[in-house]
């Protein structure tokens, strides 16, 4: 995760891949992590045919872990991964109902904290959902319906605040922050969230890594 959020796509794949053996072999729960982290790793590589089957077990273990307090935003998460992936593959009614089914898991739910799981730097959380539902239908031709969705996503992101000690996550809500503003017609204030964001991620990827490198 640490790789992935610095942009290591190939040493992130690498380790995502030792982390799915281990978890299998010793049957640990965190297989649905590292599944989810795959399968965004390959989204943001654009390569949606492999990302397919990693997402899928993922949302199919999350589906069955309803224990944990976490597990509405994972799933929600997964959901919208799978959006994303449908998307990527061209399926726009697929990707439609996978937003929405994502969304509709938070109906009465306390959602507009920062949500700061282990995973967070690379989690759809909430907001951003609401982001990629609003820019799916303003890119479907349907802006109106688009531009309510970023109203809401705008809102949701309100309190998420006090995330200094989580430089990377707080630069990718400055940077879905700053798309919704800039979808809104809201150019000055986009472009400072979005300047804030770039600088925290140049930060976030060349801090040293174990070997005394920029990474």
């Amino acid at each position: 995760m640490a790789n992935h959020t610095r942009g290591n796509y190939k040493q992130a794949r690498k380790y995502y891949l030792k982390s799915l053996n281990y978890c299998r072999k010793h049957k640990l729960p965190e297989l649905g992590m590292a599944m989810s982290g795959l399968g965004r790793l390959y989204l943001d590589e654009k390569l949606p045919q492999k990302a397919g089957p990693p997402l899928k077990e993922a949302c199919d273990l999350k589906y069955k872990d309803t224990e944990s307090a976490d597990a509405l935003y994972n799933l929600a998460d997964s959901i919208s991964s799978l959006g994303r992936l449908n998307e990527q593959l061209g399926n726009s009614n697929k990707a439609a109902l996978y937003y929405l089914t994502a969304l509709k898991l938070f109906e009465g739910a306390p959602t507009a904290f920062a949500f700061k799981v282990l995973d967070a730097e690379q989690m759809d959380s909430y907001p951003i959902i609401l982001y990629r539902t609003g820019l799916f239908y303003e890119t479907n031709g349907e802006a109106e319906k688009g531009e309510v969705y970023y109203g809401r996503a705008l809102a949701a992101f309100e309190n998420w605040t006090g995330l200094d000690d989580r430089p990377a996550l707080k630069a990718r809500v400055l940077e879905y922050r700053g798309r919704t503003l800039k979808a809104l017609g809201r150019g000055a204030e986009a472009e400072a969230e979005l300047k804030e964001s770039a600088v925290l991620y140049r930060q976030v990827r060349q801090r040293p890594g174990k070997d005394g490198e920029a990474k």
